[in-house]
């Protein structure tokens, strides 16, 4: 289902929660979408006719999971963010919104802006600043909280940390990242990892071209950064959230139940 097509079913899957009991506390969110120029790789899963890029997948992501914040968390405010480089992050909503009190024509209107202006997003970024990323939007959810609150923060990527000028450098998830999610209130962590296919992550054997015998492994370099993902994936779980490692081809593992089906089901969040 594309972004167009997600508009008609909208205000029926809000129309279909009014009945729900409000909780007692608030339910604060972000969701932190990465827009640097690696997200425009191409997808070769079987809808990438759909969600030809990790790009357009991660919109589709981050729409969907505004929609169940609505309907499923019944949550109350909430901040959408575009970030790469560091000190260039964007609100798509305005800034933090209180939307615990919208009816629900107000929560379909916000999410048409939504989806109008996720339209207008490229993901051309320089550089991703995940680091700093994660920290604003920690302190960004304390600003806001009230004793009780249940605080939640999703992010969808395809990279690593490599310009963060506040939350970066060598172990920065332990260092900088950890301590602000597990601090008191504890934010939980949804975690969206977009990558390239498994296929193109097994190690390559190089061979003598006259024995044709097998000479070393070579491991791609994107798996001597693996140990930054683990990290994420751990903290996640260890924050009472999850992950999902959506591979371009289409494979995928952690809590996705259906990511080619476009990220209609629980995957995240």
């Amino acid at each position: 289902m594309n972004l167009n097509m997600k508009s008609a079913v909208m205000l029926g899957a809000l129309l279909s929660v009014c009945s729900v009991t409000e909780a007692s506390e608030d339910t604060g969110g972000i969701l932190l979408l990465d827009v640097s120029g690696s997200m425009g790789a191409v997808r070769t899963s079987s809808n990438a006719d759909i969600f030809p890029t990790r790009c357009d997948l991660a919109k589709d992501i981050v729409l969907t999971k505004t929609t169940k914040f609505f309907n499923a968390l019944q949550g109350d405010y909430l901040d959408v963010i575009a970030f790469d480089r560091s000190g260039h992050m964007e609100s798509l909503t305005g800034g933090m919104r209180e939307v615990g009190d919208f009816t629900s024509m107000q929560k379909y209107e916000f999410l048409g802006a939504l989806e109008t202006k996720l339209k207008t997003v490229s993901c051309n970024g320089s550089s991703t600043a995940l680091g700093d990323a994660l920290c604003m939007a920690a302190d960004q959810l304390r600003e806001n909280y009230v004793d009780g609150d249940d605080l939640h923060m999703m992010v969808v990527t395809d990279a690593e940390e490599n310009s963060s000028q506040v939350c970066g450098g060598n172990n920065y998830i332990e260092q900088y990242v950890r301590p602000k999610l597990e601090a008191d209130p504890q934010i939980k962590l949804f975690y969206g990892y977009l990558r390239r296919g498994r296929l193109n992550l097994m190690p390559k054997t190089l061979v003598n071209t006259e024995t044709e015998a097998p000479l070393l492994m070579k491991m791609p370099t994107s798996l001597s950064k693996v140990n930054y993902v683990e990290q994420l994936k751990q903290l996640a779980i260890d924050t009472g959230g999850s992950y999902a490692v959506i591979y371009d081809d289409g494979e995928c593992e952690g809590s996705c139940e259906d990511i080619n089906n476009g990220g209609d089901d629980d995957i995240i969040w």
